[in-house]
């Protein structure tokens, strides 16, 4: 994704022309997504990292578990904007050579892109672009 890739509409909406952006999720998959994007929004890190581990089918008792919460918590609590927090846990994940879905890691990066994106605009946040009206 890149800046070339993004149209304002004269309603104001962003038009976004990459076909690889386009990820189609089924019901479970939007749940993950919505609920890790709501946990890592309002720092809720205990939920997101058990939200993580029931959708990866990592198991409380496993090291990697354990791992994950004190990386979410740390990730959580960091002034980093969102995306940045949100790759930081992937990359712990990789460490530990948790296969990701490929949607995960697309969504992340596009995610991460639009960031970028907003930034580059004059906005602090993504959050601060979609709010603009």
């Amino acid at each position: 994704v890149h800046v070339g890739n993004f149209r304002i509409t004269d309603d104001r909406r962003i038009a976004i022309l990459d076909r690889n952006f386009f990820l189609e999720f089924d019901e479970r998959q939007k749940n993950f997504y919505i609920s890790l994007l709501g946990y890592s929004i309002f720092g809720n890190s205990e939920q997101m990292a058990s939200t993580i581990a029931d959708h990866l089918n990592i198991k409380d008792r496993h090291r990697i578990y354990n791992g994950l919460v004190k990386t979410v918590n740390e990730e959580l609590g960091s002034d980093k904007p969102l995306t940045e927090k949100l790759i930081g846990v992937v990359k712990y994940l990789k460490s530990d050579h948790i296969r990701l879905p490929v949607e995960s890691t697309l969504l992340i990066r596009n995610l991460h892109a639009l960031q970028k994106f907003s930034e580059s605009a004059g906005f602090e946040s993504l959050n601060d672009a979609l709010a603009y009206r």
